[in-house]
């Protein structure tokens, strides 16, 4: 086994190469143009062995909001979580800074179009702490994913509020499902995005 070569991101826009400096690492550190960077990848040659070079883990790091601490810490998930430069965000509800569910309509009836897009509404403002709290926006998410109780009647209101988040020119890929019920009946809707980060990785 010997070290391989590596792609040497230096920060400042621009790529480079440098070498290994223990044999399986991760966070390693070379010098680029007289800078020295966290490397993201690391990569050994395999010597004799017919075989391609072996790529380690990107880099990871746990997304959590100041206010989603609690979640984190209580149900042991990340509200997202970055692995390289892209971003997987969780799933995120129509909950209030409190936890609680944005009524979908009054109690013990139907939601109505004013509250299921007010609900709605509150998932993607959850979305967007997320993203923020990376360094990112909706003009980076390029997949989006939800879920609905009932699909028929809610989709034209998703459709509307998530119109107001992606605004253009260029729109994510969408897949939407039905499903029975969340963990909390009162909720409607819930969707999950993946994002790429622009500014990465970070000097």
């Amino acid at each position: 086994m010997k070290m391989g070569d590596l792609g040497v991101w230096d920060g400042e826009g621009g790529w480079g190469t440098g070498h290994c400096d223990r044999e399986g690492g991760v966070e390693v550190r070379a010098a680029v143009a007289g800078r020295a960077r966290v490397l993201q990848w690391c990569w050994n040659a395999m010597d004799n062995q017919g075989l391609p070079p072996r790529r380690a883990v990107p880099y990871r790091q746990d997304i959590v909001p100041s206010d989603l601490q609690v979640i984190y810490q209580k149900l042991k998930y990340s509200p997202a979580v970055r692995v390289g430069n892209i971003l997987h965000v969780s799933g995120q509800v129509g909950r209030d800074e409190n936890l609680m569910v944005v009524p979908a309509g009054p109690p013990g009836e139907p939601p109505t179009e004013e509250g299921m897009e007010r609900q709605i509404a509150q998932a993607f403002e959850n979305m967007k702490k997320v993203l923020h709290t990376a360094g990112a926006d909706f003009a980076d998410v390029f997949h989006l994913e939800s879920w609905f109780t009932d699909m028929p009647n809610q989709l034209h209101s998703f459709v509307r509020v998530k119109d107001q988040y992606f605004i253009g020119p260029t729109y994510p890929t969408w897949t939407g499902f039905g499903v029975h019920h969340f963990s909390n009946p009162e909720i409607i809707c819930e969707i999950k995005c993946t994002a790429i980060l622009r500014n990465f990785p970070p000097s």
